[in-house]
């Protein structure tokens, strides 16, 4: 009866030590799941991209001041239109190996929000500014999950 009772101590504090490991891998792999269950369930982002190339008779003087107009568009843009969650001009520190003057990233709340801003006027009006200047445009619209 002694040694019985010494194989269920053991197992007992085998299962003591192991239980909380097991509990923690069991615990993870529920909030893995729920998190991946929530993504499914939330309203996909999308992203914008859009890398922009100026005719080469554009200066460099030229392409600072359509960049500060575009700033000040861009705060009017994301201030007005319903949809944008972000919306950033990266052109600042621009290495010589870049074969675009500047890009756009825009993040929307949907494609709902992106398709409505193709054709919001405020929209239209900026880049309307750009057409003169503009020499290639590359888009890249991608969902965010």
């Amino acid at each position: 009866m002694e040694k019985r009772n010494f194989c269920i101590s053991c197992l007992l504090i085998l299962y003591l030590s192991v239980a909380p490991a097991i509990h923690a891998q069991n615990t993870d792999l529920q909030q893995d799941k729920t998190a991946k269950q929530e993504l499914e369930q939330s309203a996909c982002h999308v992203r914008h991209l859009i890398m922009w190339t100026l005719n080469k008779d554009v200066s460099q003087e030229k392409k600072d001041s359509i960049v500060a107009e575009l700033k000040n568009d861009f705060k009017r843009l994301r201030e007005n239109i319903p949809g944008v969650l972000q919306l950033d001009l990266l052109y600042e520190g621009r290495l010589e190996s870049s074969n675009c003057d500047f890009m756009f990233d825009i993040l929307f709340e949907s494609e709902e929000a992106l398709k409505s801003f193709s054709t919001n006027p405020e929209h239209l009006k900026s880049a309307g500014k750009l057409k003169p200047y503009i020499a290639g445009r590359t888009c890249l619209d991608i969902s965010t999950h």
